[in-house]
């Protein structure tokens, strides 16, 4: 009630007023004598503790109250106020269309709401990574585009003119962000395998880098390791880097490669004593808890996960178990409240598992069901992927 009442208090400024007195960039003072009667760190707090839904509603309200919200340090600030909250799902469809799965917000006895993401009517095919409430997804035509599920925004991401023919090739990629340059940067590793065999035809594996600060990719040196596995997986963004299985080419064993998004070079992380270091065929990187997971699916009968839990450190490693004894292909999404864990299972079917108890049921969830080919967990956010404003590609659904 009080949020509606600094509404009603904010439609009585004039906007001439309001922009001769106020600087949103840096400490904000209110101009209106109304306002002085309420301590500002009470508003604040009370704006900062919207959800991203109700920051895009109340950005209608009136031009004063969408500057408020629109500003880049009330942005940043609302990210760090709602880190820690329930992760949600963004989740593609077997029609190729994407969807968002948030939840908390549904009717009683429902785990939470499905919605489908309102963009441009195009056949999804890939959702590659997710970063600070950010997504990044691919189209047929292996266009890709950052977009922020929640509030639909998206930003079509140029191909390099030195792309190789996917025809002839292996693609893999990567979304992370760069907090030393305040940047995010989608990563691009490919090789040429004519016959898809997943074997190199000329032994190198080009890296190439897109900042979206800058609007512009640039290629790298090669990768040192062999990145020719079966599953060509995206990149996994924990602590500032992107991960992926890779081998060492000399020894062929084994390794987890983390490409560091600042100084842009491979460093080498220690792997776990479960998985045979000779063969990660069955094995699968995975963010879960915001911690570096290595799924271990080579068991009939349970998916054994291997937690990193302090980062870059072997002792840290941490092993837990989820039965798996009716289903195939399972994989943690997020936790669902402190002791719950959302399982995708085959890729489509979503299962809510308790851990602690041993027990499983089906997510429940309003809105119409679909089966699901992919998905990864977001945090909500109110940041834009328009960072390059120069970008023609740049579109905002409102």
């Amino acid at each position: 009630m009080l949020c509606y009442q600094l509404m009603g208090l904010i439609f009585e400024v004039e906007d001439e007023s309001w922009r001769k007195n106020i600087n949103l960039s840096s400490s904000t003072n209110l101009p209106c004598s109304k306002f002085s009667m309420i301590h500002q760190d009470l508003v604040r707090s009370i704006l900062l503790g919207l959800n991203v839904t109700s920051v895009g509603k109340s950005r209608c309200v009136s031009r004063p109250w969408r500057a408020i919200l629109s500003d880049p340090d009330f942005i940043h600030a609302h990210f760090k106020h709602h880190i820690h909250d329930q992760e949600q799902l963004i989740l593609l469809s077997r029609c190729h269309f994407l969807f968002t799965l948030t939840f908390g917000t549904g009717n009683p006895g429902s785990d939470g709401v499905l919605r489908k993401i309102n963009l441009p009517d195009m056949k999804w095919v890939s959702v590659i990574g997710t970063c600070n409430g950010l997504a990044l997804v691919m189209n047929d035509c292996e266009i890709k585009y950052l977009i922020n599920p929640m509030t639909c925004e998206y930003m079509a991401i140029n191909v390099p003119t030195w792309a190789i023919d996917s025809r002839i090739c292996v693609c893999m990629h990567g979304l992370g962000y760069d907090k030393v340059t305040d940047d995010y940067k989608i990563v691009s590793l490919s090789y040429y395998d004519a016959d898809f065999q997943h074997e190199y035809d000329n032994g190198d594996t080009f890296v190439d880098v897109y900042s979206t600060k800058m609007g512009c990719w640039r290629r790298l040196d090669s990768s040192p390791y062999d990145h020719s596995l079966p599953d060509n997986d995206s990149g996994v963004f924990v602590n500032g880097a992107l991960h992926w299985l890779a081998g060492t080419v000399d020894e062929c064993l084994s390794v987890i490669a983390a490409f560091n998004l600042t100084t842009e070079k491979f460093d080498e992380l220690p792997l776990p004593e479960g998985p045979d270091r000779m063969d990660f065929v069955c094995s699968k990187l995975v963010v879960f808890g915001g911690c570096l997971c290595v799924l271990d699916d080579c068991h009939r009968d349970r998916l054994e996960v291997w937690m990193m839990k302090e980062y870059g450190v072997k002792e840290s490693w941490t092993k837990f178990i989820i039965d798996s004894t009716e289903y195939f292909d399972a994989k943690p999404f997020c936790q669902l409240g402190n002791e719950e864990t959302i399982v995708v299972v085959d890729g489509e079917t979503l299962l809510v598992k308790n851990l602690k108890e041993r027990t499983s049921r089906n997510l429940v969830f309003d809105g119409t069901p679909v089966g699901f080919q992919d998905g990864l967990s977001f945090r909500e956010t109110l940041f834009s992927p328009n960072f390059n404003s120069s970008n023609e590609e740049n579109q905002q659904n409102s």
